[in-house]
């Protein structure tokens, strides 16, 4: 199965509010799975943080957040 596009559903809601940008660039004929794998890769190989992405205006933009900052928001119910 391609998949054709990622539904801001499924980003990770606190990553989505508090995370700082990483990468804001033209897919550059990468496809949606092949970008979810590079940001996968991120995931394993940075022990420090948390690593999503989304579309914006036909643009990838990657963003990260610490680990203690994600589990500090999580357990404060993820305030704005």
């Amino acid at each position: 199965m391609t998949i054709t596009a990622k539904n801001l559903s499924e980003c990770d809601a606190i990553i989505y509010k508090h995370g700082d940008v990483v990468s804001f660039a033209d897919p550059c004929g990468f496809t949606v799975a092949e970008i979810e794998q590079g940001v996968k890769e991120m995931n394993e190989t940075d022990p420090a943080h948390k690593y999503d992405w989304h579309f914006v205006g036909g643009r990838v933009l990657v963003k990260r957040i610490s680990h203690a900052k994600y589990d500090a928001l999580k357990v404060a119910g993820n305030p704005d």
